[in-house]
């Protein structure tokens, strides 16, 4: 037996489809002695520790396990290369002779349209015309049966599918490669244009016969591919099957994001299901991202219409048949018609309170001219704050209604706005035939006004956006004269999740999460509330769990699009818990691996130069001395790697500035390529270009996509260099609000928990891109005195890892030519 294969008792070694290493074997049973008790074990290792396959086949060991009361795995990444690798993974797993979990990736609907991959239907267009088109299918099926043409709806899907795959005069519409059933157009009758997949599933529904199935798709590709050949809908065909998997596969959303909880993956969010968190480095952003809403002024106008149509149907104005509609649903509601002119009121309020901040924000802005300086072709994006961003202190609105006693009247208006949109769309449906394009204005006022009511003013900070318009409006409405130059957004950010993240992961029966980057493990700990979980001080719920008791209130029996909401819940998030803080403590493990390959393939250096700091470096013209050293530094790291050398600066515009130093040093022969900020398909073209050919330079921001989740095997990478330390700008209010917040949790820690570490992971996922197997040989250049220094207090050295630090030697500039051309000599 290979030394590197498990004891043969290990019940997990027919799931590894390869003879695992030893980091591995040593990953998945600390991994599964930490999961058996429930609890959340940190994983951290370079590429080439195999954290994709360490992670499933612990997972699946347990879930296999009758033991345990494991049922499921829920996957989530924010990288789509990642969720490329756990798919291949998964097959690699189930390609073993009596070895198969199936598995099902979820992506959003314009991946899984048939006429959005054939350019029939735009990616931003696609929600719109998806429920058009549905929409229109569905009357034409109705009218087919009130003229006698059929008698069952079903009959009249049938028919439409029949047509649109009536021998057409130019092909079928093809779909990666496979022909569909249909025509290369989107079918119509008469004028009236409808979507033959949907119609074909009307079919199969009510046949009960499906043609895909859990063991014929696992990645979002194949449901597309397989499902557009079969004629039917690939993304109700993901939905239904789903549920089936063994494994699911998706991004933040599906775990932290409520509204997706709600929509799709609540029964995922249970104790039978083990989440892997993939790249969870980035899970506070991620969270702090999917917690944080905000609506623009315009719709928080149409928010207040809302209210005064419903109001108005109940008072007897209007449509009859909307009035008797309204009235019949508010009668099963515990509302009266009062509240709602109540609601109305109190919603007028709140909008008054924001006009006037956003014209006493453009006063301390522009002074007295704020009139016409906002109409000058100068203007630039403004921030005004609700709250302080340096003290955690109520916001003029949240102090108006405790010192009125308006808690109560709150709580109403926000039942009254859930009931509101739930009857809107009701109504729309019933009514008008209309499916609505997503919730109408009045369920965003809620959101935005649910957080802003629950959300403390440490953990949420509370803000208008004032982006210029592109044109200017000359006649502006008196009561928002800022859309002369402006267009404004009110906003309520996530600070710190901490508590969100505790909650949500304590609804899991047990959790990975892993990365090559989560060192110092103790501060990661305590930022995304893992350190809670194991103390037993997490809070009983979060908007996650929130979103899914909501779910599962809904009866079986009745269409959910038709029932009310459950207004008890409004302005709650967890209900008190029975359980001791003993009782509530979770199990905490940890695995940390070094690069396992050669180090003689490779060297690591930290280049002891002045801070590249912004105010270090900017302007250019007055510091000339600092940004010679610098492209100096550049220089002679690509004028020595023989291969392809990845530049990875704080920002684009120092990309940029990177790029021309380089092209201007007649010492380079290599060509110089610049990324920007652009679209994932030109940044792949731009990846693609880089590694084709002879050797080139790619600068880029540490900030960017290039720099994380992007594989350069073999010899596509030979070397990475780092300028500065990439933290984010600190200046902002909303900077400022979270290094308040992190600062009022962790002990005066703010900047160095929100900021210093965050960065030192970025850099670190950057120099990460070389040096990504065996064979591989490359060069991880930090060019900062910060990587080198350890007794000063902008030091970053002692974030990383203590073999990390170990590794990266520290040097002068003078040294750097010598040491590179020393190391290539010897390779």
């Amino acid at each position: 037996m290979s030394e590197h294969q498990p004891s043969e008792k290990a019940e997990w070694a027919d799931i590894f489809p390869f003879d695992p290493y030893p980091n591995q074997v040593k990953g998945i049973n600390s991994i599964i002695n930490t999961l058996e008790s429930g609890g959340f074990h940190l994983l951290e290792g370079p590429c080439g520790t195999g954290k994709t396959l360490i992670g499933l086949t612990s997972a699946l060991s347990l879930v296999r396990d009758p033991k345990t009361k494991f049922e499921r795995i829920l996957v989530i990444t924010s990288k789509k290369q990642q969720l490329s690798a756990f798919e291949s993974d998964l097959k690699a797993i189930n390609n073993q002779d009596d070895v198969y979990f199936p598995g099902l990736t979820l992506i959003g609907k314009s991946e899984l349209c048939p006429y959005v991959q054939t350019g029939h239907i735009g990616e931003q267009e696609i929600y719109h015309e998806c429920i058009s088109l549905r929409d229109n299918t569905q009357e034409l099926m109705e009218e087919a049966v009130k003229k006698d043409r059929t008698a069952r709806e079903a009959n009249a899907a049938f028919g439409l599918q029949a047509r649109a795959e009536q021998a057409p005069k130019h092909g079928r519409l093809t779909v990666n490669g496979k022909e569909t059933p249909y025509m290369p157009e989107i079918p119509s009758v008469g004028d009236t244009e409808y979507c033959p997949f949907y119609a074909s599933h009307i079919t199969n529904a009510v046949q009960e016969e499906y043609p895909l199935s859990i063991h014929r798709v696992t990645t979002g590709e194949e449901t597309l591919t397989e499902g557009s050949a079969c004629g039917t809908c690939p993304h109700i065909e993901m939905r239904r099957l789903y549920p089936e998997a063994t494994v699911t596969m998706g991004n933040y959303k599906h775990a932290f994001g409520p509204r997706t909880v709600s929509a799709l993956t609540a029964p995922l969010v249970d104790k039978e299901t083990i989440l892997i968190c993939d790249e969870a480095h980035g899970l506070v952003s991620e969270v702090r991202d999917q917690l944080s809403y905000g609506l623009t002024y315009s719709k928080l106008n149409h928010g207040v219409g809302n209210l005064k149509e419903v109001y108005g149907w109940l008072t007897g104005d209007g449509h009859q048949a909307k009035q008797r509609l309204a009235s019949s649903l508010i009668a099963d509601s515990p509302l009266e018609t009062s509240d709602f002119a109540t609601s109305i009121k109190f919603l007028e309020k709140l909008r008054s309170f924001i006009s006037q901040a956003i014209v006493d924000g453009l006063k301390d802005e522009h002074g007295a001219s704020w009139r016409a300086d906002i109409q000058s072709s100068r203007r630039s994006e403004i921030s005004i704050p609700m709250q302080s961003p340096t003290k955690p202190e109520p916001d003029p609105v949240s102090k108006w209604a405790e010192k009125n006693d308006y808690g109560n009247i709150w709580k109403l208006f926000l039942q009254v706005a859930k009931l509101t949109d739930s009857v809107k769309d009701i109504v729309s449906r019933k009514i008008d035939g209309k499916s609505p394009d997503g919730s109408f204005p009045i369920g965003a006022v809620y959101e935005l006004f649910e957080r802003w009511w629950v959300g403390s003013h440490s953990e949420y900070f509370r803000r208008v956006t004032l982006s210029p318009r592109q044109r200017v409006h000359a006649n502006p409405n008196d009561s928002m004269p800022w859309r002369a130059g402006y267009l404004a957004k009110i906003q309520i950010n996530n600070s710190i999740p901490q508590n969100e993240i505790a909650a949500t992961l304590d609804a899991f029966g047990g959790a990975i999460l892993m990365s090559a980057t989560l060192s110092p493990l103790d501060i990661y700990s305590e930022v995304t509330g893992v350190t809670k979980l194991k103390n037993g001080t997490q809070p009983p719920g979060s908007l996650v769990t929130k979103a899914k008791s909501e779910s599962e209130r809904q009866h079986e029996d009745k269409d959910p699009r038709d029932q009310l909401p459950d207004l008890s819940a409004v302005g709650k998030v967890g209900s008190s818990s029975d359980k001791s803080m003993q009782e509530k403590r979770r199990t905490v493990g940890h695995s940390e691996f070094e690069l396992g390959f050669p180090k003689e393939h490779r060297l690591s250096v930290a280049v002891d130069v002045p801070k590249f700091t912004y105010s270090n470096r900017w302007p250019p013209e007055e510091n000339l001395g600092l940004r010679n050293t610098y492209s100096t530094a550049l220089s002679t790291v690509v004028r020595t790697t023989p291969g392809n050398v990845l530049v990875c600066m704080p920002s684009y515009d120092e990309a940029a500035w990177a790029s021309d130093v380089l092209n201007e040093d007649s010492n380079v022969q290599k060509e110089i390529l610049t990324d920007s900020p652009s679209s994932d398909a030109e940044t792949q073209c731009l990846k693609e270009e880089f590694i084709d050919g002879p050797p080139k330079v790619l600068t880029t921001s540490l900030r960017g996509t290039l720099t994380e989740g992007v594989d350069y095997d073999g010899d596509k990478l030979r070397g990475v260099v780092i300028c500065g330390v990439p933290i984010t700008t600190t200046g902002t209010p909303l900077a400022k609000a979270i290094e308040t917040a992190y600062n009022h949790r962790f002990d005066g820690k703010g900047f160095e928990y929100a900021f210093t570490v965050p960065a030192v992971r970025k850099a670190r996922q950057a120099i990460g891109r070389v040096i990504r197997g065996q064979d591989e040989v490359g060069v991880r250049v930090l060019i900062d005195q910060r990587y080198v220094q350890t007794d000063s207090y902008t030091s970053v050295r002692e974030y990383f890892p203590e073999h990390a630090r170990e590794e990266f030697i520290p040097i002068g500039i003078d040294d750097l030519g010598y040491e590179l051309q020393t190391f290539w000599k010897s390779v």
